[in-house]
């Protein structure tokens, strides 16, 4: 049913979560998984340097995406599953859909926030964006409470 699962990480509890339910779907499926990060670069989301973007806010947050994926990774590789991984630069949601594509994905995993009213309209939905994107099932695992 499914020979790998995208799973986008970025070390928050939803994040985390979905991460979790990835592992124990592909052991149940002997499927493998593909780790991606997203390194948002927007002038919303990061500090500017002259010109543009600080090259070292971009490597910075590519750092802390290696170090999200090398954990995960290692889980995978103690149990025994095939994983592969992927940090690029852009927004998530568009980050995603072009990892799930490349990597030939069956499925993507991932977290939600789980905002709700206002939040939710101004910050929007990652998860809802991904769902819209992307030609494959999408599981939104909500952070564990």
């Amino acid at each position: 049913m499914y020979d790998t699962l995208l799973v986008p990480v970025d070390g928050s509890d939803a994040s985390d979560a979905a991460v979790d339910h990835a592992l124990e779907l592909a052991t149940a499926f002997d499927a493998g998984l593909h780790f991606v990060f997203a390194v948002e670069v927007s002038p919303d989301s990061v500090a500017r340097g002259v010109g543009g973007i600080d090259p070292t806010v971009a490597e910075s947050l590519r750092e802390e995406g290696e170090e999200v994926i090398a954990a995960h990774r290692e889980t995978a590789m103690e149990l025994e599953l095939p994983c592969e991984h992927t940090i690029e630069t852009g927004a998530p949601d568009e980050v995603i859909a072009n990892a799930a594509e490349n990597a030939g994905a069956d499925a993507v995993v991932m977290g939600t926030h789980a905002r709700e009213g206002l939040e939710r309209e101004l910050l929007g939905s990652t998860a809802e964006r991904v769902l819209r994107g992307v030609d494959l099932p999408v599981l939104a695992v909500p952070p564990e409470k």
